[in-house]
């Protein structure tokens, strides 16, 4: 059993991306805006509350402004698989971690394969993400359907901190990427159980997105 520590992304940089842009406009300080409006503030997409002109949503209490996502470029390392990160046939980031990892963990994965490269210590192996496990006959094997995970792992990943990494998603889009470093925490034996005491809270606000009130 192992559990896979994630890396904010405070504690990352994001090198480089090609992935979609957000549609929205930028925010002007001098604009008459107006509710349900969108609009982006730095890295994040926020949406307006109530009609508004000069409230800088950085800093708003939520009265003018609530904020629905990151942009594009940081949407794959927020913490939420409520928006997923979309792009041409492929999405390719660049991260330059701070810290040392050993483990990625992908999740809303709409893609064939994933590459991983880490240059600087000539690591560069690609993963196919192609499930065969219901082919049990000839029938399935020419006729059926192949599906693809939509959660992946790697592990194993020299990533030193400072080093960058460079991630090659072919496919579509990807809901959240986790780096970090994966650690065993023992053996599970016959007749065990998973079971803990929660009194933290989980909620989907009007964007539906999920958020977690963590408590005890």
């Amino acid at each position: 059993m192992k559990m896979l520590a994630p890396t904010p992304l405070s504690r990352m940089t994001i090198v480089s991306a090609n992935v979609l842009t957000d549609p929205e406009p930028i925010w002007d300080v001098s604009k008459n805006y107006q509710i349900n409006d969108r609009i982006l503030r730095n890295n994040f997409i926020y949406a307006a509350v109530a009609d508004n002109s000069g409230v800088d949503p950085e800093i708003d209490d939520q009265t003018n402004w609530y904020p629905v996502h990151a942009i594009s470029k940081y949407r794959a390392f927020d913490g939420s698989l409520t928006a997923a990160t979309t792009g041409l046939g492929k999405i390719v980031y660049t991260v330059r971690p701070h810290l040392t990892c050993n483990a990625l963990a992908f999740f809303g994965l709409k893609a064939r394969k994933v590459r991983l490269e880490v240059p600087s210590q000539s690591f560069d192996k690609t993963y196919a993400l192609v499930s065969y496990e219901k082919i049990t006959n000839y029938w399935l094997w020419f006729f059926g359907g192949r599906e693809a995970r939509s959660e992946f792992i790697a592990e194993g990943i020299p990533i030193y901190a400072g080093h960058d990494l460079r991630i090659t998603i072919d496919g579509s889009s990807v809901g959240e990427i986790v780096i970090g470093k994966a650690k065993t925490l023992g053996k599970s034996i016959v007749g065990g159980g998973i079971g803990f005491t929660d009194f933290s809270t989980k909620d989907r606000d009007t964007f539906g997105n999920l958020h977690v009130v963590q408590r005890g």
